[in-house]
């Protein structure tokens, strides 16, 4: 169990609910700008406004946050390694390899461009760029 600590606590308070909002803006950008959503109706345009300008998978990082903030507040030693070294890792590389994929499959140019100016998940650091 991690250690009794009441800004643990509202760390874990903040980053839950960041995570969640994040998830929330990302889910309204796809169905208002992109014309669909993330699993049940693919988008049928490239969404480069909102907080989609900021970062191309705030939906992800919203979940990692969420996720993070949960076992903080849960005072879950494992749950937040399991986040940490494995949930994360594993989910970035499904990013990275396979979801970027398909999506420069599925809009060409106008992903690439937008790739190329927007960084993957942390705002200003666009080193996942091809």
């Amino acid at each position: 169990r991690l250690p009794e600590n009441s800004l643990l606590g509202l760390l874990g308070a903040v980053s839950a609910t960041m995570g969640i909002v994040l998830m929330i803006l990302a889910n309204v950008s796809l169905l208002h700008r992109g014309h669909g959503t993330a699993a049940f109706a693919l988008t049928r345009d490239v969404v480069g406004r909102g907080v989609y300008a900021l970062i191309r998978n705030p939906m992800s990082l919203g979940y990692y946050l969420a996720l993070v903030g949960i076992a903080l507040l849960a005072g879950s030693t494992y749950l937040l390694l399991a986040a940490l070294f494995v949930v994360i890792p594993t989910h970035v590389f499904n990013l990275v390899y396979f979801e970027e994929l398909e999506l420069e499959r599925r809009f060409g140019q106008s992903y690439r461009d937008y790739r190329s100016k927007v960084p993957l998940l942390i705002p200003g650091l666009n080193v996942c760029a091809r």
